[in-house]
């Protein structure tokens, strides 16, 4: 009886997904009072998980497969297991104004190692010069 009351219909989602989800998302990443929502330049659209909401296979293939010239910046150095910071600002620095940049917001994959949150914003910092749009996979 529960789950009747819960369901409101049958009827397929949006395409963007369930609403209160996104804004829950945008809140969870931005902040109640961020000021990108509050000016409506942030959005968010739900998806099946992993990369799956574009096509099944990874993202270089999605992006190549979708016309898109695609560059790979540094992220991981073997020699230490960790992060290739200074090689990753220079791949940023390096990226044409207005790129779009595809990050993982947490856990990345396949390494499971994230910036530290001065890091990030260090990353912020070029994003925002450089015009950058920066794509994030949660």
């Amino acid at each position: 009886m529960l789950a009747n009351e819960l369901i409101q219909t049958k009827a397929y989602l949006d395409h963007t997904g369930l609403e209160a989800y996104c804004e829950s998302g945008l809140t969870l990443v931005l902040g109640v009072d961020s000021v990108c929502r509050k000016e409506h330049r942030a959005c968010s659209v739900q998806g099946v998980g992993g990369t799956g909401s574009l096509r099944i296979a990874n993202h270089e293939r999605i992006l190549k497969g979708a016309g898109f010239e695609v560059r790979e910046y540094r992220y991981w150095k073997k020699k230490t297991f960790n992060i290739d910071f200074v090689g990753l600002l220079e791949d940023l620095e390096d990226a044409p104004a207005k790129s779009v940049i595809l990050l993982h917001g947490c856990a990345h994959n396949p390494t499971g190692c994230d910036p530290t949150k001065e890091q990030w914003q260090q990353i912020a910092e070029i994003i925002q010069r450089k015009h950058l749009f920066p794509f994030f996979d949660l």
